[in-house]
């Protein structure tokens, strides 16, 4: 045996052949690799045109929208210089002047409960109420109706005022507490009424353009003086403090010779007064019963209304009572001078600050307004 043959047991022929297939698949190595170099060369340039195709789509969109950007400043620019040279036309507008048509001022004051103290402890801190700032939210509220009523002179001539005294002014002795709450007595409340009431209504009537002015008088709940817990139905204003100061004041101004303010006293608890053939019933409002059921009034309100229209249609309701501001097209029910109280926040009412209400009757269109007088 042959040395090399010894060593692998192979012959020098196999060895040769081995190596040249050793060469063989080196190459063929080789060259796979290079192949290799080849494809990711392929697929990176692959990549980056991809990438450059959406870099120039970008692009272009981006070119497009600028583009609109430019015609529209330059669309601005032209608009601009368009009228940056012209000159505007001169208008005559003349000062205004109402129509002419008449129209009557209405004033609605109600539940003052003047002598009834409340204190901001009691009621979380929601209102502050004694004589003394009785007497400043009455004098507000004339105030308050007096710029009201000059602005809507612009729009019609007014020359008539109705006063609506809804009563309640006073809170009186109906219920044992207030003999004891109460910081005067009903008389000298009726004293203190008489006052203030006289100033107000003077003041309204020195108001010259006022040819004549109506207070309408309606006594409340409150200030009867029978005894019982029921309000007696026959003779019932006759039966109250009010009566007695409405015809007090009546007096008043006759004696001192204003024959422009007429009081109306009714007999009865509802009064209705046709202006502008727009009747308007007023009365105090204690005929309304809700028992706080979820409609709040506005149901049992509406439903007595309609009772009430089916022997004469009103126009128009007016009352108070309620201690709530509300005016929906067929009523309008005045708030409270008193305001949030003890007994309003035990019974769960909604709050509600002092008001008092004022609306105007055009001749051609009746009911034109509605405001709230803040007073609080």
């Amino acid at each position: 045996m042959k040395k090399q043959e010894w060593r692998t047991g192979m012959t020098n022929d196999e060895i040769i052949k081995l190596l040249k297939k050793k060469q063989k698949i080196e190459k063929e190595i080789k060259e796979l690799e290079h192949k290799k170099k080849d494809l990711n060369f392929v697929v990176e340039t692959e990549r980056r045109v991809d990438a450059s195709n959406a870099a120039k789509q970008e692009a272009n969109k981006k070119y497009k929208q600028s583009l609109k950007i430019i015609q529209k400043l330059e669309s601005e620019i032209d608009l601009i210089l368009e009228t940056d040279q012209y000159k505007p036309r001169k208008i005559n507008i003349p000062s205004f002047k109402h129509s002419g048509s008449e129209g009557i001022a209405n004033l609605c004051l109600a539940d003052w409960h003047c002598e009834e103290t409340v204190n901001p402890e009691e009621v979380m801190g929601y209102n502050k109420f004694n004589i003394k700032i009785a007497e400043e939210r009455a004098r507000k509220a004339i105030d308050v109706a007096f710029r009201l009523i000059e602005i809507e002179r612009y729009a019609m001539s007014i020359n008539k005022l109705v006063l609506y005294l809804l009563g309640d002014f006073l809170s009186g002795y109906i219920h044992e507490e207030l003999m004891i709450s109460n910081s005067i007595t009903p008389a000298e409340a009726i004293l203190f009424l008489e006052d203030i009431l006289y100033s107000m209504i003077s003041k309204l009537s020195s108001d010259k353009k006022f040819a004549v002015i109506d207070v309408i008088c309606h006594p409340g709940n409150h200030s009867r003086y029978t005894n019982g817990r029921f309000i007696h139905h026959k003779g019932q204003a006759k039966k109250t403090f009010e009566w007695i100061l409405y015809h007090n004041l009546a007096k008043t101004f006759n004696r001192v010779g204003n024959t422009r303010v007429n009081f109306i006293i009714p007999h009865g608890n509802i009064y209705v007064n046709r202006e502008f053939k727009y009747p308007i019933r007023s009365q105090h409002g204690h005929n309304f019963k809700y028992a706080g059921g979820i409609g709040g009034a506005y149901i049992p309100i509406n439903k007595k209304i309609l009772r009430w229209n089916q022997k004469e249609q009103a126009y128009l309701d007016v009352f108070g009572h309620l201690h709530q501001f509300d005016a929906p097209r067929n009523y309008i029910q005045c708030g409270s001078l008193i305001g949030y109280n003890q007994y309003a926040q035990d019974c769960g009412y909604e709050y509600e600050p002092p008001k008092q209400a004022l609306f105007f009757i055009e001749k051609k269109r009746g009911l034109v307004s509605t405001r709230p007088i803040y007073v609080g």
